[in-house]
């Protein structure tokens, strides 16, 4: 597999080449704020292949509450990584969606996955990887 490019240096001119460990400019802090909260990349992993509704979503990410369900798409939704679209109906229908900015996170997933299925030890009782 083909190593990352080398880190650019910052781009401050006076920038200490320290720089990138300070969490305010490192662009991994940075990444990690966004979305490294304990629910958030299972929630962008469900909403990747097609919008969901909120039940749909909460029953295709087992084990969290709803509050916690609620906080991740809010935030989600502040950061502009999800679209929520409510439509005037009774019931309200409420759905959630990937942006665009969100979607360019799904060849990251992606990565994420294969390297899972390449080097951790598979879950007894789990699905198969494929050889």
């Amino acid at each position: 597999m083909p190593r990352s490019a080398p880190i650019p240096a910052p781009a401050a001119a006076n920038a200490s080449p320290d720089a990138y460990y300070d969490p305010a400019i490192c662009p991994v802090a940075r990444v990690l704020s966004l979305i490294g909260g304990r629910w958030t990349l299972l929630v962008i992993c469900r909403l990747k292949d097609a919008p969901l509704r909120y039940g749909e979503l909460r029953r295709r990410v087992p084990g969290v509450s709803e509050r916690m369900l609620i906080q991740t798409l809010r935030t989600l939704e502040t950061s502009g990584m999800v679209v929520r679209t409510a439509e005037v109906a009774v019931p309200p229908r409420v759905e959630y969606r990937l942006s665009a900015f969100g979607d360019s996170l799904t060849p990251v997933l992606d990565s994420l996955l294969v390297w899972g299925l390449a080097n951790l030890p598979p879950v007894p009782g789990g699905p198969v990887a494929a050889p």
